[in-house]
């Protein structure tokens, strides 16, 4: 029988045995280096059995290769490091092996598929380490968190990092109802975000996301993205480091608003932690302009919570209208 046809009829276990060195295609392979026992390559083009990246990385953390994953490092790694949680969670369990060399590879791996093609990666690369020193970890911490609309979002230790395109509006008004961040800004081509972790398990009601539209509306603000999953409860330590934060506010994007009534938030209080449509209630041709980039069913809800804000605000009582 031909050799290559029994290639073709190997499991993937059989594959895995012999020594599947490395993916081509960071999605699917189509093809294999098997290294046969005399240290002769043969590469096996559209193998019937077909191994994803994903399954061959979780055998290889399943039975503990961690050699083998040392001794092949870049091509395991690849350009797609953090979509592999398995592996990131595998190595940092075993950091206390890995040597400098290999620490270094992987740190730079994670920085460079965040800040992709940037002009000046030492610069990123050092933003994360310090992020890491002042949470007491490693970037083998990092976590993958739902993106955003505009952005993508990491977790450090307590930190959250959003990296994403330049906005098309950056200021934000101010108003007792944000997050504040650390750092808010554009660096080289990306527009960067680093802020405190707030839980967001939490399953919000309509009228959670309507009681903080409505305290916005009183200070003038036209929240242009009501949603549950832009809200989040305040923390202790993200309370601490708001009072800090209220005298750079100037850094951080945030326009004065004469109508801000600096309402204390306490432990516990909503509050909006994606700050990216959150304007003056005049600007009416900036609202026009940005609704056009909004999915429509949220402009749909935005209109609703003002119509229902101005028959409050005029003493009546809204009844929500079904259609039939």
């Amino acid at each position: 029988m031909d050799f290559r046809y029994k290639l073709r009829r190997l499991t993937d276990k059989e594959i895995y045995d012999i020594g599947v060195t490395m993916p081509y295609d960071k999605r699917l392979l189509f093809e294999y280096r098997i290294v046969c026992c005399k240290n002769h390559e043969i590469y096996i083009p559209s193998l019937a059995k077909v191994m994803y990246e994903t399954t061959f990385i979780e055998k290889l953390v399943k039975n503990n290769e961690l050699n083998y994953i040392i001794n092949n490092i870049e091509a395991i790694i690849g350009d797609s490091i953090l979509s592999k949680e398995e592996l990131l969670k595998y190595l940092n369990c075993n950091k206390d092996k890995l040597n400098d060399d290999i620490l270094n590879k992987i740190y730079h791996s994670i920085s460079n598929c965040i800040f992709k093609n940037s002009s000046n990666p030492t610069y990123f690369y050092d933003l994360l380490e310090s992020i890491c020193e002042k949470e007491k970890v490693t970037l083998l911490n990092i976590q993958n968190k739902i993106a955003g609309s505009y952005s993508k979002i990491y977790q450090i230790g307590n930190t959250i990092l959003k990296v994403g395109d330049r906005r098309g509006y950056f200021f934000i008004l101010d108003n007792s109802y944000i997050l504040l961040p650390q750092y808010r800004g554009y660096v080289d081509k990306y527009y960067v975000e680093i802020t405190d972790c707030l839980d967001t398990s939490e399953k919000f009601t309509d009228e959670d996301v309507y009681s903080v539209y409505k305290a916005l509306r009183e200070e003038g603000v036209l929240w242009l993205d009501p949603k549950a999953n832009n809200l989040a409860r305040i923390n202790e330590r993200a309370l601490n480091n708001q009072k800090e934060r209220n005298y750079h506010k100037d850094y951080l994007g945030i326009m004065p608003n004469l109508n801000h009534q600096h309402n204390e938030l306490q432990v516990g209080d909503l509050v909006v932690i994606d700050l990216d449509l959150l304007i003056n209630e005049n600007d009416l041709r900036l609202k026009k302009s940005l609704e056009r980039r909004i999915n429509s069913s949220i402009v749909k809800k935005t209109r609703e919570y003002e119509k229902r804000y101005q028959y409050e605000r005029e003493g009546k009582v809204y009844e929500k209208r079904f259609k039939r």
